[in-house]
């Protein structure tokens, strides 16, 4: 656990997600829901792990199934899930909190701005290359997963083996089918069905347990060092590649703390999920022991989980039973990662590292609840061509693991600088622990990256992609168009835009100068801008100056409307607004989301149209501009920087439209008794990229008119 003396990362103590202590029996279902939510991807792992070292394809025959190797394997995971998992995650990334939130962008919330050694490095590249690893990891669960508890049919009955695939296949699209419907009715079920799930595996292990404690001595790590050295070096790293899958799923810990907070998640691990996982994982092992007491003969094949299970409850009835036990845990843990898949896509969004979606919140009580159904159905279809093009879980083993250990690998590097800059440790201090838990992460993407061949390229195909897709939005976004903005604003500010507007007061509302006329119209209007007016040298935003340049008219109120998002997860409600008046019937307002809330201007106008200036306009009766850019480039702009821009732009076609994002739209519903926008207009700002950057292109008439 971090010094007693670090410093306090915002809401870091608290206790549950709304930073409320609860009551023990609320912490109770807290903990119930944690367990499904959480741990259903680590727990289901026991369905294919030790198989995978003994019995998979790419082990069999070269891992001798003997008394000291079998002591060596169950060594192996259980130092792996007590040093990765239950010190590192448990007792201090679980700390590394962004305002009570966790997660890879979490992470990049914390040392975004940090100065120190590689900060660039970390910040731009590897996190956003996690983020991007963990989607394509995360496509393989559902696969791997269900495939892998529905394949104990075949342990039943040979009757099953053709339609395993397509049994598989249907309650994938069953299980994306019912997202739209959301989690908050039946996730609190999920936590009572995962319970059942656990206790019924580490009873399961415990009998084993008993009947030969033998096992016990797997205790000893020297077990797991002699096994290592005892099948050979690349026959070793084979098979660390296969005791990863132990610990696949536990970025969930960081990333779901959130919605449950630390405690749960910590209590939840500690007394339920890790014991549980132990006594099954032992339990394997004395069985395989066992076995070789009596000098049974063991298949070249076998699921060892199920035939675990049926050593201790022999009989077809409860073996079906434990199949579909296993198969709705897998659902569950397919579930979260889906849940999961949408929390990191929203967050993604709000930051400016993706285009915007449709995103739809399923619970009126849980704002983490939400929906994207593009994303659903590109997950869905996704999840059902790794099924079909390996076939079974053995086959997807061979892809799993090779992402996630370098997720894992990002997060303890990350985690030193976090240590040292948010804690204030001493660098030594935390390059020794952190680099203790660096190298055994290593050792395990070394062993993975033998997989890349057999399937490791795709999640990393996918993570490579989206980290392009992400990184490039980022850089249209902020590189190219706030910069091209933020330099056309710079040729007029406020004052002068206030000057022109006060004039046009002073002439009753008509005002000629030179070739133009600007007309004030007897209404409001809001301009939604990008960068938030601030003080009155501030450059005059561009939609503005180019609806003056276009339309010659000007509102009689105007209301220039920011929504601004940030690093924190969610922004406290008496911080949301900022409402300042500048003078000629001219009001600024900011609105301050977090990267966790999902903005909503009409939301937004009934709230501060209860603002003691504001309460004389109806603003539900306003007309409101927004903007569009279109981009265009220079032929003379090198290859790459077309090819570069043109992603861009495809990525800003493909992106929901803003005003329909911020939860505008052109006839918009009534909310209790505040009538929609009765106007949206939109103002087409044309944005030039050459080889140097980028420049807003409207005709400048400023040098010969004072008007525009």
């Amino acid at each position: 656990m971090r010094s007693s003396d670090s410093a306090d990362s915002g809401t870091s103590n608290q206790q549950t997600a709304n930073g409320h202590t609860p009551r023990r029996g609320a912490f109770a279902l807290l903990v119930v829901a944690a367990c499904g939510v959480v741990y259903g991807d680590i727990g289901t792992s026991v369905l294919y792990t030790f198989r995978e070292i003994f019995f998979g394809p790419h082990t069999s025959g070269h891992v001798p199934i003997t008394h000291d190797n079998v002591l060596g394997a169950v060594s192996l995971v259980f130092w792996a899930l007590l040093l990765l998992v239950s010190i590192k995650y448990t007792c201090y990334v679980l700390y590394a909190d962004h305002h009570g939130e966790g997660g890879t962008f979490a992470l990049l919330g914390l040392l975004q701005g940090a100065k120190f050694l590689g900060a660039g490095i970390l910040t731009g590249i590897m996190l956003i290359l996690s983020a991007g690893l963990l989607f394509g990891e995360g496509l393989i669960t559902p696969a791997i997963s269900i495939l892998s508890a529905v394949e104990g049919l075949e342990y039943m009955t040979d009757w099953f083996r053709p339609y395993i695939v397509l049994i598989s296949a249907f309650i994938l699209v069953v299980l994306f089918s019912v997202q739209h419907k959301g989690t908050a009715k039946v996730g609190l079920w999920f936590g009572y069905c995962t319970l059942v799930w656990f206790f019924s595996i580490g009873a399961i292990g415990a009998v084993q347990v008993w009947r030969h404690p033998q096992v016990l001595l797997a205790l000893n790590p020297w077990y797991g060092f002699a096994f290592l050295n005892t099948i050979g070096f690349s026959t070793s790293l084979v098979v660390l590649g296969f005791i990863i899958l132990a610990v696949t799923g536990v970025e969930a810990m960081y990333a779901d703390m959130g919605h449950f907070g630390r405690r749960p998640i910590q209590v939840g691990w500690l007394f339920v999920v890790f014991p549980c996982l132990l006594l099954n994982y032992f339990g394997q092992g004395a069985f395989l022991l066992g076995q070789l007491h009596d000098g049974a003969s063991l298949p070249a094949t076998l699921h060892l989980f199920y035939a675990t299970f049926n050593d201790v409850v022999p009989g077809t009835a409860p073996l079906l039973f434990m199949v579909c036990l296993a198969t709705v845990a897998t659902i569950i843990a397919s579930q979260a990662l889906i849940s999961g898949a949408y929390s990191l896509t929203a967050q993604a969004i709000a930051l400016g590292y993706g285009g915007r979606m449709e995103i739809t919140h399923t619970s009126t009580e849980h704002e983490g609840q939400i929906y994207i159904r593009t994303l659903n159905w590109l997950l869905c279809a996704g999840s059902l061509v790794l099924i079909f093009a390996f076939r079974s879980s053995s086959n997807l083993a061979a892809a799993y693991g090779l992402a996630v250990s370098a997720v894992m690998l990002n997060t303890s590097i990350s985690m030193m600088a976090v240590a040292t800059v948010k804690w204030f440790w001493s660098v030594p201090k935390a390059v020794l622990l952190f680099g203790v838990f660096a190298c055994i992460e290593a050792t395990f993407l070394i062993a993975n990256s033998l997989k890349f061949k057999e399937g490791g390229f795709v999640p990393f195909l996918i993570g490579g992609g989206l980290f392009v897709a992400m990184s490039n939005y980022h850089w249209g976004r902020i590189g190219l168009l706030a910069s091209a903005y933020a330099e056309y604003a710079k040729r007029r500010d406020m004052r002068w835009f206030l000057d022109l507007k006060q004039r046009l007061i002073n002439h009753g509302g008509v005002l000629h100068d030179g070739q133009r006329t600007l007309i004030e119209a007897e209404r409001t209007d809001i301009f939604m801008t990008s960068r938030p007016i601030t003080q009155k040298t501030d450059g005059v935003p561009v939609i503005l100056r180019a609806y003056l340049k276009r339309h010659g008219t000007v509102a009689k109120n105007l209301l220039l409307l920011t929504i601004q998002q940030h690093n924190l997860p969610i922004m406290a409600p008496e911080k949301q607004h900022e409402i300042n008046y500048l003078g000629a019937n001219v009001w600024v307002i900011i609105a301050h989301y977090g990267f966790m809330q999902k903005p909503d201007v009409p939301g937004i106008l009934q709230e501060i149209s209860a603002h003691p200036v504001l309460r004389e306009f109806d603003l539900s009766l306003v007309n409101i501009e927004i903007g569009e850019e279109e981009l265009l480039v220079d032929p003379q702009t090198p290859w790459l920087r077309k090819l570069w821009v043109r992603l861009f732009a495809l990525q800003l076609k493909l992106s929901r439209p803003a005003h329909r994002y911020f939860g505008l739209v052109w006839e918009h519903p009534m909310v209790e008794d505040f009538i929609g926008i009765e106007h949206l207009s939109k103002t087409v700002v044309p944005v030039l990229v050459n080889r140097s950057g980028a420049q807003v292109l409207l005709p400048d008439r400023d040098k010969r008119v004072a008007l525009a």
